[in-house]
């Protein structure tokens, strides 16, 4: 019995195939048909050599026209109608030629607006070139100045040898030393800005033998108080009166205050800024300003001294007192008198400072309970107690002994 074969599906990569291969042909065939149509034109390239000699005659450069045979003056003649003739054609902008477009008609355009831009700015130049020549022979030269001859430096180190072995003479004898120098002091090193202030660095009282003009001077003030504040006190009156000169002075020298005019010394500003450095500069305030606790507050805690000169009022005043003795415990030695025999606002205050005592009555000091409280607060307080507290047993524990 024979066997029945089945017919076998087809592959579908094998189809693939064969369509790619129809297609391939096909394309082959079209690109034929288009090479006959249009054949393929050959070119032909030069030579090695022949591009060597067209590069060797690209670099030669043309041969310059020649003139003709003329005399010279002639010859100059020439030259500069050639030269009219190119100015046209050749337009500098920042030193390169600029680009021309040709038109229909032939001719060129140029790039106008730089060209504008250029000839208004050559024009512009050329006016202030003129200005600058017609003012020129008005302006005069500065002199410059000759200094000091030799003669007269020599003169300047001497003194400055002799004024700085006078400062470092003995104290008992140096300040008569430095003033019988400065009271030789040249006439040129009292009219000469720098000498001066190398004096002054050197002792302060060389500023009052100065000139007139250099004490009268306000910038030269001014520097000179950066290095003495106290400097104000020779300068010139009207100076004492600029309010400038005077803060300034009194940002170096607080006490400088004392040199500034009477409007100047109720200045709430200036006050404030002096008793900043200086808190004993509040004795040279005006009166009303003694009575501001902002200002008195800020002199007492740069220098408890300075509550003597404060207002009486403030010195009774029980809240003051008790600000001034958290900024400064030994204010209390100004306080009133009232104040200072009082128990029980006496308490209060050897709580906030326990050496106030020394400054409470000496019935107040012999006292059990202001004593503990002024030890607990600061145990050297001990020290300032009266009679047999010193050798009490709760005194000392709280004392740490």
């Amino acid at each position: 019995m024979k066997a029945v074969l089945k017919e076998q599906p087809p592959d579908p990569m094998d189809f693939l195939i064969r369509q790619l291969q129809a297609a391939k042909a096909a394309d082959e065939e079209e690109v034929e048909k288009r090479s006959v149509e249009f054949p393929k034109k050959k070119i032909e390239l030069p030579s090695v050599d022949e591009r060597h000699n067209q590069g060797q005659s690209n670099l030669q450069r043309p041969a310059a026209r020649k003139l003709p045979e003329l005399g010279r003056e002639d010859e100059r003649k020439y030259q500069a109608v050639q030269e009219e003739k190119r100015k046209p054609e050749i337009a500098t902008l920042g030193g390169r030629k600029t680009p021309e477009i040709a038109t229909s008609s032939g001719s060129t355009r140029r790039w106008d607006r730089e060209r504008w831009q250029l000839e208004e700015t050559q024009t512009k130049a050329a006016e202030v070139q003129e200005e600058k020549e017609k003012l020129q022979p008005l302006v005069q030269p500065k002199k410059k100045s000759t200094g000091f001859s030799k003669k007269i430096k020599a003169l300047h180190d001497r003194w400055f040898d002799e004024l700085n072995d006078a400062f470092l003479a003995d104290c008992d004898v140096r300040r008569t030393c430095i003033n019988d120098v400065l009271a030789q002091m040249p006439e040129t090193i009292k009219t000469d800005r720098g000498c001066m202030l190398e004096a002054v660095k050197i002792d302060s009282d060389a500023f009052k033998h100065a000139d007139i003009s250099l004490k009268a001077d306000k910038q030269f003030v001014l520097d000179m108080l950066q290095i003495e504040g106290d400097s104000l006190s020779h300068a010139h009156d009207d100076l004492k009166a600029d309010r400038d000169v005077v803060i300034a002075a009194v940002q170096t020298y607080g006490e400088s205050l004392k040199y500034a005019r009477r409007d100047l010394k109720a200045d709430p500003e200036i006050v404030f800024y002096a008793v900043q450095v200086a808190g004993m500069a509040l004795k040279y305030a005006d009166i009303y300003l003694r009575a501001d606790e902002q200002i008195v507050l800020e002199a007492v805690a740069q220098n408890f001294h300075a509550m003597e000169y404060a207002d009486n009022r403030l010195k009774s005043n029980r809240d003051f007192v008790k600000l001034a003795v958290k900024a400064n415990g030994h204010s209390f030695k100004y306080a009133d008198v009232s104040l200072r025999s009082d128990k029980w606002y006496m308490h209060g205050i050897v709580s906030i400072s326990g050496d106030a005592l020394q400054f409470a009555s000496d019935e107040l000091r012999a006292d059990r309970e202001i004593v503990l409280a002024a030890v607990r607060r600061n145990p050297g307080a001990l020290r300032f107690a009266r009679g047999d507290l010193d050798q009490d047993e709760d005194v000392l524990d709280a004392a740490g002994i």
